[in-house]
């Protein structure tokens, strides 16, 4: 690394935790692209809430302590224990190490009887895909994140994002493209907040997501910013405006 033309940090948190480290290399920050998913491709989301009507969470990722899921979980249970007619599920997807699993396994068996949670395993492609278009918000609790892929998945299919100041995105939270959680033990209390929005003030922040991802996300505006950098290293172009150098 130290004898590196160029480090790539997804974020400027991961530069400077570079930095920290002693690297002097000049760092390029460029986050991770997404394809924009069309409009026409968005299944309508389902509305209303009430009796008949079920509204889905999805946690969609790995199975790891870093991510919060096992928090999620017991503050999903302790939502539930005081919230009456509760219409929301959680789906939890994905998949870990053995010990993870089974430590999933262990909080969620709570939820067999009570139907308000279920683990539907690791999703691939037109899964996956279907799996999003059928959400109704994402959640990321994540005690640690470089650049969140998950995130800018949801917010392409119009997704409300719920996540942590540690997905290292405060942009997003800034401007509204994300309702800000923790992991702590207000994470219950901040659920509720959420689910008891309007399908109006619901929507609004996957709007803003999205239109958000676009801008700053979408994939051909970011190969674009790498190539200007390969370029550079090249010795075509002059110096791009995403540099860092350490001096």
């Amino acid at each position: 690394m130290r004898n590196s033309a160029c480090l790539h940090a997804l974020n400027a948190h991961e530069a400077e935790s570079l930095r920290r480290e002693g690297y002097r290399n000049p760092i390029v920050v460029v986050p991770n692209g997404i394809s924009i998913v069309d409009p026409k491709e968005i299944s309508a989301r389902k509305r209303g809430g009430g009796h008949g009507t079920q509204k889905r969470l999805l946690y969609l990722g790995r199975i790891h302590p870093k991510k919060g899921v096992y928090e999620l979980i017991a503050a999903w249970r302790r939502l539930h224990d005081t919230a009456k007619n509760c219409c929301w599920r959680l789906t939890i997807a994905g998949d870990g190490a053995r010990d993870d699993m089974r430590k999933l396994q262990e909080s969620l068996a709570f939820y067999r009887e009570q139907g308000s949670i279920e683990y539907i395993g690791p999703v691939f492609g037109q899964e996956k895909e279907k799996l999003l278009r059928n959400a109704d918000a994402f959640i990321l609790p994540s005690y640690s994140e470089g650049m969140p892929v998950a995130v800018l998945e949801a917010w392409s299919y119009g997704l409300p994002v719920l996540m942590t100041r540690q997905c290292n995105m405060p942009e997003a939270l800034s401007c509204g493209a994300a309702f800000e959680i923790s992991v702590g033990d207000e994470l219950a209390n901040e659920l509720r907040t959420f689910i008891t929005l309007d399908d109006r003030q619901r929507d609004s922040y996957g709007e803003i997501g999205r239109s958000y991802a676009a801008r700053e996300y979408e994939a051909m505006t970011v190969s674009a910013k790498l190539m200007r950098v390969y370029r550079w290293l090249a010795n075509i172009d002059d110096v791009p405006e995403d540099l860092l150098f350490g001096g």
